[in-house]
């Protein structure tokens, strides 16, 4: 499987959970800047929770889904 594309300056948001255990931790946080960095157009938000982000905050998704759609137009 080869790298993922370039997003160019498509708007794009990571969320990305703070919350991981061990060794895991800091290649999960390499992976998600990576994403992140996808598109020049980016928001990468850390949060306070775990895996699931959308059912221990879900108002932050919500406002994250509001402003990526704000930004699109």
């Amino acid at each position: 499987m080869g790298p993922p594309p370039e997003l160019d300056s498509i708007p794009l948001t990571v969320l990305t959970a703070k919350r991981q255990r061990g060794s895991v931790k800091s290649v999960w946080m390499q992976m998600q800047d990576e994403l992140a960095a996808l598109s020049s157009d980016n928001k990468h938000v850390m949060c306070d929770t775990g895996h699931y982000v959308q059912l221990d905050d879900p108002d932050l998704v919500v406002k994250a889904i509001r402003d990526l759609a704000r930004r699109c137009r």
